[in-house]
């Protein structure tokens, strides 16, 4: 447990880390139950973060019981007529005085306990929206283009014909601004075929492509699945930002902005590819092929313009001598004052210019509201699709995490920094949203089905098939956190590892 439990932070702080993230996001909510409850005039009995005995807690002047309780993994509002916090109705309410119905929860309108239920899951759902609002006003996005910088060989995305310089304008129907982006849609189809509309060399072409499934360590001691492409994210292009007036490249002819395209005939795109293309070509002269007066969103050959005119260069690599790699490289007779000097090719003198179009961008708050109410949607529908896909067997059910692995991350995200806590708990929030609107009797999702039926027969469904769907409900979500919570403890143990 030490070893899972570990990053400088002692068990007991894991603890509290992981009692204020879930706190916090029950509290929110339970407070969307409670504040639409309110609204609806439903007298409110306990709100308690927690379940089981109470720790401690105070009554307010409406009778309403606020209390900590002994088992942190949840909480509940109990309203007036509750018989139990899954809001079982209680035998007493059928034999309620006018008076008491006015404040009874299972006297309002289908419509009222519709949205008296919602409101818990909305509420976390506006809790990822706010949050992202804030943040994308204030700390930004990275922003970079889905342009291809080079693709890994033996991939779907080899296998599809993507090629450095393409840009990945849609993935099926989901645009594509960021690069970033385009990771999020590809991790989440491992193994589904996907269209990919890419833009190359003006023209517009679509590939299928279906991302490969790669098994990953998760980090936290266990394995997790995604899709992978094989595609490199744009990296600095090989254009020339600063040349020093008297290095061998400016003598040789090369300019300030020209971009290089080839060495020899072969095909480069970044300026990483340069550095490694003439790395074992010291003290050799190569012929650069490079074009002229480009606009700046040029970043390869791929992307240059068809009629842009070729320039051709000849050009000496330098020698730069490096220290030898490591002492067991040399022989007995060696010392390190007699190791025999190492070379690299190198051009001195030239700077790469930066990538453009990667910079940090800060929203006003209209955009910032769109673009936090469209993370929110995409990270919640990316969640819904790996629920399916669990349910279905395209994803490994050990990847299911229990309070034990959301204690760990807690504790671990504490230490970077409020942002990646903040990010941390975005997630956990609109992953709880989603798990309680799920049609399973106990949790919301179950209680709204009920409401539909209701609303659709004129009358409630009865006490005893309530009561019934319940137990199973209660059993399923029982069993459902016993076997994460046994998937912590294999993997905290490594048990059958």
């Amino acid at each position: 447990m030490a070893e899972f439990f570990d990053g400088g932070l002692a068990f007991g702080q894991y603890l509290i880390a992981f009692v204020l993230v879930l706190s916090i996001l029950v509290f929110i909510h339970e407070w969307g139950h409670y504040y639409v409850a309110r609204l609806c005039k439903v007298k409110i009995e306990s709100f308690s973060i927690g379940f089981g005995p109470e720790i401690f807690g105070f009554t307010d002047k409406a009778q309403t019981r606020w209390k900590f309780s002994i088992i942190p993994l949840g909480g509940y509002v109990k309203m007036y007529g509750d018989a139990d916090p899954a809001s079982m109705p209680s035998e007493a309410v059928a034999k309620m005085t006018e008076e008491e119905r006015r404040d009874s929860f299972f006297h309002k309108t289908v419509a009222q306990r519709s949205a008296i239920v919602f409101a818990g899951p909305a509420a976390n759902f506006l809790f990822a929206i706010g949050v992202f609002l804030v943040m994308f006003m204030t700390v930004g996005e990275t922003f970079t283009p889905a342009r291809v910088s080079s693709v890994v060989p033996d991939t779907p995305a080899s296998e599809a014909g993507l090629q450095p310089g393409d840009l990945i304008m849609k993935v099926d129907s989901n645009t594509i601004d960021r690069f970033e982006e385009l990771q999020q849609v590809i991790r989440i189809n491992a193994g589904d075929e996907v269209m990919l509309t890419v833009e190359r060399q003006g023209s517009i072409i679509e590939l299928p492509v279906t991302p490969a499934v790669r098994i990953i360590d998760d980090g936290f001691g266990g394995k997790g699945q995604i899709g992978f492409l094989g595609v490199h994210s744009p990296s600095p292009p090989a254009r020339i930002g600063e040349l020093e007036a008297d290095s061998p490249a400016a003598q040789a002819g090369l300019t300030v902005g020209d971009l290089i395209v080839e060495i020899d005939g072969d095909l480069v795109h970044s300026a990483t590819e340069v550095v490694n293309a003439v790395e074992d070509r010291a003290n050799e002269t190569v012929t650069l092929t490079i074009l002229r007066d480009l606009d700046p969103d040029v970043i390869g050959p791929n992307s240059a313009p068809a009629d842009a005119t070729p320039i051709f260069i000849d050009l000496a690599v330098s020698a730069l001598e490096v220290p030898a790699a490591d002492d067991a490289a040399q022989t007995d007779s060696q010392t390190e004052n007699d190791a025999p000097p190492q070379f690299i090719g190198t051009f001195p003198g030239i700077s790469w210019s930066p990538l453009p179009n990667i910079h940090r961008v800060y929203s006003n708050p209209f955009h910032a509201l769109y673009r936090a109410v469209a993370e929110t949607y995409n990270i919640g529908a990316n969640t819904f699709k790996a629920i399916g896909q669990l349910v279905v067997g395209d994803r490994s059910v050990k990847e299911l995490g229990g309070p034990l692995k959301i204690a760990r991350i807690s504790g671990d995200v504490a230490q970077q920094d409020v942002m990646a806590l903040l990010h941390f708990m975005v997630l956990l929030s609109i992953n709880l949203g989603l798990i309680n609107l799920l049609p399973v009797p106990v949790l919301d999702g179950g209680h709204l089905v009920f409401y539909g039926i209701e609303a659709l027969r004129g009358k409630p469904v009865g006490l005893k098939a309530q009561e019934y769907a319940f137990r199973v409900g209660l059993a399923l979500v029982l069993c459902l956190m016993i076997f994460a919570t046994w998937n912590d403890i294999v993997q905290m143990f490594g048990i059958g590892a």
